[in-house]
Parts: structure tokens; sequence; C-alpha cells
């Protein structure tokens, strides 16, 4: 009977215990643990932002945390060093896998196997008090090295918005972005190096991306995905926000503009990282399909006179080091207008189902002497003219040598019209049967040969004023010019242009093409 009743007392007893320990596990120590996250938050000094969720769970023994209808707003007794700051941060959910309670209640660090995100929406401003880069790294390195450990990240559905202060005008604007990082490992060590964590695997994609970049341009695109060594990039546009005058109200001096529209692009193979803090970028192939590009030139503004460069010293220049083993462009369109003031006509050229194969493209150090940079173009010029280019030249040339041979065969001369009356007041019919081009040259000079036959040339001056055709020097010009070449009659004409430093190297190949016609007209 004695040890019937002592039974009962110690089954109370354990009892009593289990159940306060219950209330200490369910209430007490899901109330402590939110405490203490919150403690971590309000007295980091690296991290400028009052933080408030209104529920929070844990399930203890499986190490799992999570908090709903997170908030972030600026924290007035913080300094606000950084150059962009959260105006306002919404997370719908987040969850936190393989939560390490004793890292928190010991250490006072944040640490997970993992942590999902989702729904953040966050609203950015560039703060008007900058920060150098340098200080404003050592404080997000501080904020990771003291305060929050995690090994995988992923965020669904997200959006971001940034602007300038007091302008609502997006800068940046993305929208339902997924994102997700493995392996993430971050030491004494990593913390030393321009990214101060390394990671294995990472993934991004989002639906549609605005990016204001300069005060003339913003680029956009639709879908795109970024992987480890893999981009793919929908829809991608490159455009002026404002109107073209009041885009050349900008310029202080001439200057093309360029627009890009409806590009596809994909790049496979890739590699970068940083070598002694300078970015590295290795990548086997590019694709760009589909893309219209327009290169505008205005001269309302003030000539130019400062040198233009070669693309062999553009890209010995870069400022970083690039290699790309091939690339290919697939049915673009390409475009070049000229315009003497917003009253004048435009002038234009245009070249449509533009293919390119280039191999071998380097820049910055990754340059070596033997690198033999080759672009192989096809196209059709004008609509009619079956145009085939062969461009190369080594980057690693000071003198920035290069060959630029080709041919054009079938080119109605009536297209050219579009080009030649507004700039040169000259209208031309009949067909160029074909054009055989061999330049050689560098940035000082262009030597070669041309080919060139036609049929029924007629060449007609035309009145600037009335836009109609001007006889009489329509006839002495036709004294001048034979109306027909034939293959058997064709010479081959001698090509030797010297350039002037504000010529880029398109103007200059052109100038030096457009001698050899004369040469064949005349």
């Amino acid at each position: 009977m004695e040890w019937t009743k002592n039974k009962k007392k110690w089954i109370f007893i354990g009892a009593g215990i289990f159940i306060f320990l219950y209330l200490i596990i369910s209430i007490a120590l899901p109330a402590f643990t939110e405490y203490k996250i919150k403690e971590i938050l309000k007295n980091d000094t690296n991290f400028p932002y009052k933080v408030t969720f209104e529920d929070f769970d844990m399930q203890l023994f499986m190490g799992n945390a999570s908090m709903s209808e997170i908030h972030i707003k600026p924290d007035s007794t913080k300094n606000k060093d950084e150059s962009i700051m959260i105006e306002n941060g919404h997370i719908q959910f987040i969850k936190l896998s393989s939560f390490s309670y004793s890292d928190l209640y010991f250490k006072n660090q944040i640490y997970a196997e993992s942590i999902k995100i989702i729904k953040p929406d966050f609203k950015l401003r560039k703060n008007p008090i900058q920060k150098n880069e340098e200080s404003e790294s050592k404080s997000f390195r501080l904020a990771m090295d003291n305060n929050i450990h995690l090994k995988n990240v992923r965020i669904e559905n997200g959006n971001v918005f940034l602007s300038t202060q007091n302008n609502d005008i997006p800068e940046v604007s993305l929208k339902n972005f997924n994102f997700e990082m493995k392996d993430i490992k971050i030491s004494k060590a990593t913390l030393k190096e321009k990214i101060p964590f390394t990671y294995g695997n990472f993934k991004i994609a989002y639906d549609s991306l605005y990016y204001k970049f300069s005060p003339i341009y913003f680029l956009k695109s639709g879908k795109a995905e970024f992987e480890n060594h893999r981009i793919s990039i929908m829809n991608f546009e490159l455009d002026t926000y404002r109107s073209m005058p009041e885009t050349q109200k900008l310029l202080k001096k001439e200057e093309d503009i360029f627009t890009i529209k409806n590009g596809n692009i994909e790049a496979n193979g890739i590699d970068w990282s940083f070598q002694k803090d300078r970015l590295q970028v290795k990548i086997k192939n590019i694709g760009i399909n589909d893309m219209n590009t327009r290169i505008y030139h205005n001269f309302i503004p003030p000539e130019d006179h400062s040198p233009s460069s070669f693309y062999s010293t553009k890209l010995r220049n870069l400022p970083f080091d690039l290699t790309v083993d091939s690339l290919q462009i697939k049915n673009n369109q390409l475009s070049y207008v000229e315009q003497e003031d917003f009253q004048s006509p435009e002038s234009s050229i245009y070249f449509k189902n533009l293919n390119i194969n280039g191999t071998n493209i380097a820049g910055g150090n990754l340059i070596k002497p033997e690198t033999h940079t080759r672009l192989q173009a096809t196209a059709l010029f004008m609509d009619t003219g079956k145009t085939q280019v062969d461009w190369a030249f080594q980057p690693a040339n000071q003198m920035d040598a290069f060959t630029f041979k080709g041919s054009i065969q079938n080119l109605k001369a009536g297209k050219f019209n579009s080009f030649l009356i507004p700039l040169a007041n000259t209208k031309l019919s009949g067909t160029i049967d074909n054009v055989d081009f061999d330049l050689k040259g560098n940035k000082e000079k262009c030597t070669g040969t041309m080919t060139l036959t036609y049929n029924d040339l007629n060449i007609e001056i035309v009145n600037k004023k009335t836009n109609k055709v001007n006889k009489f020097l329509s006839s002495i010009v036709d004294v001048f010019v034979k109306d027909d070449q034939s293959k058997a009659e064709a010479e081959q004409v001698t090509i030797d242009n010297k350039r002037t430093e504000p010529n880029s190297f398109f103007n200059f190949i052109w100038k030096s093409l457009f001698q050899g016609i004369k040469k064949n007209f005349v």
C-alpha cells in the first residue's frame, strides 16, 4: 500500500516536471529565442535598421525556426553610412533550418544550415551622404563575421525598387526574382578577400529588370537566368530615357547614341574570379540572336576633336581581364543614322540578317602577344547587297594593325539614296554587280585594293532646297562617270588613306572604301 502511494507521488512529480519543462520549451524558450534575435539585430552597430516581425515559431527538436510578416525600417539612432539604404522593407515569411540555439544563446550569433525568404519586397533609396567603398565593405564584413552565418540561402518571388532621394522614378527595378546560393563558407581568410565568402552553386532568375546606369541610358530585359557557368537574358534593350533632342542637349561633344531592341543573349562556360583584386572573366561561348541595333549621330553638339581609339586599344584598356573563345551573332539588324539637325532629313544605311562568327576575343591582362582576334560576318546590305566581311587584328599590337577584306554583290544603287541624298545631295540608280576589297592598316594609315563592276549607273545632283534634280550639274557629272563597268573592263584600284585621330575605326574604313569607289566610278 505504501509502495502504491509512493508510486503515485512519483508519477505526479514526474508529470509536474514534464509539464514544467514543456511550458519552458513551448513558451519560455521561443520567447527567449525571439528576444535574443531581436537583441542581436538591435545592438549590431553595423546594421542600421529596425526589424520587427509579427509571428515567431520554433521546432526545437527539428532545429527549425520561422518568422512571418517581417518589417524593416531605418533606425534613426544608427549610423547610416551605406550608399544605398532600405527605406521600407517587408518579407512575408522566413524559415531557418538546422538552427543553432547554442550559438544564439552563448555566442550571440545567428547560425543556420539554410534560410528561405519568401516574397521580400524592398524599396531602396540612394543615400545623399556617400561613404567610401572601403569603409562600407568593412562594415559589411564585420556584420558577417560577428553575427550572421548561413550555409544555404534561398529567396523566392522578391521585388526591389531603387530610386534617388525625393524621386520616385526608378533607377533599378527588379521584379519577381528568385535567388539560391549553396555551400556558403565564411572564415577569417575569406573575409580578407574581395568576395568575403566562398560558395558552391548559385542561381538567380527574374521576370524583368530596369536599370538606369547613366544620365543618358537605361537598360532593361525580360526573363533572365544566371547560374555558375551560364547566363541567359531574353528581350534585352538599351535605350535613352529622354527624347533625342533632349539627349543631344546633354552631350558636350558629338557622340554616337546606341539603342538596342529585342536581343536574346546566352553565354556558356563562364568562369570568373578575382586575381589580386582584379576581376577576371573567361567565357567559352556567347550567342546573341535577333537583336536590332541602331547607331544615331547628330551634328548639333560641338565637334569632337579628341582621339578615337580602335577596338584593340579598348580591349587592352579594359578595367578587367577577359577572354571569349567564340562569339556567334545570328539574325541581327544594324543601322547607322546621321542627321544635321532635327529639321533635316535622316541619312541612313543598314544591314539585315547580320551574322557574325568571332574567335579569340581577349582583353586586359589576358591578352597574349599571339592572340589573334577574328570576326567573320555575312549580311544583306540595304536589302539587296549580299555582303561578306573578314576582319582580323591582334589586340596586343600597339599600332592597332588590322586586316579588313570582303565583298558586296548585286547591290541596287538606288538603295543608297536614303543615305546619299541628305548627306551629299546625290541620287543614284542602276546596279552594282560586285565589289571586292582587301584592306590592311593600323591607327595611322590604311592601304589596299578594290575591284568594282556595275551597269546602268546614273548619278544625279539634287537641289538642297527644292529636292529636285539639278539637270545641269547632273549632265556634267555624267561626262566623267562611266555608265557600265563589266568584269572584263574592271581594273583593280589602289587605296591609300591617312587617318586623322578623331576618326573611329568604322569611319576610317568607310572613308578608305569610299576612296576606292570614287576611283572606280570616275
